[in-house]
């Protein structure tokens, strides 16, 4: 079985836990091609995509080396492709800090041996005063 298919299958194994319904689609591509093109230009299997487009979560979980975040960043939010209540997790070595990129929201930090993971929020989610800004935590585990 390839990963797409066992990363499917433990989403929706997982999915089938949750009280609403969930959608799921496991997407196999270069990810910065891919993102580049935009979210109305994508092609979905699922008839939600049309009527809500965009994702309410993302997990990013390029090779710990690669340069990929902060194009990844950018691109999510040059096409469209977050809705304005998403989240966007990017696992990290621990060892190697993340930052938060700039006008995002960094919504908490966790750490779990050699892997960190890093929680965000899109630029537009909340008006750039404190009452609206979520507690930071680092949690080890």
């Amino acid at each position: 079985m390839n990963t797409a298919k066992v990363c499917q299958a433990n989403l929706i194994a997982t999915a089938s836990g949750l009280s609403q319904q969930s959608n799921i689609e496991v997407i196999r591509h270069d990810v910065l091609s891919w993102l580049k093109r935009g979210c109305h230009a994508a092609k979905f299997n699922q008839p939600w995509a049309a009527e809500n487009p965009g994702f309410n979560l993302v997990y990013l979980d390029p090779p710990y080396s690669s340069k990929l975040y902060s194009e990844v960043f950018k691109a999510l939010l040059t096409g469209h492709w977050l809705q304005k209540d998403a989240v966007v997790i990017c696992e990290h070595a621990t060892n190697n800090s993340l930052e938060t990129p700039m006008q995002w929201l960094e919504q908490d930090r966790r750490i779990y041996g050699s892997s960190a993971l890093l929680f965000t929020n899109p630029p537009e989610q909340y008006p750039d005063d404190t009452d609206s800004k979520h507690p930071q935590t680092i949690q080890a585990k």
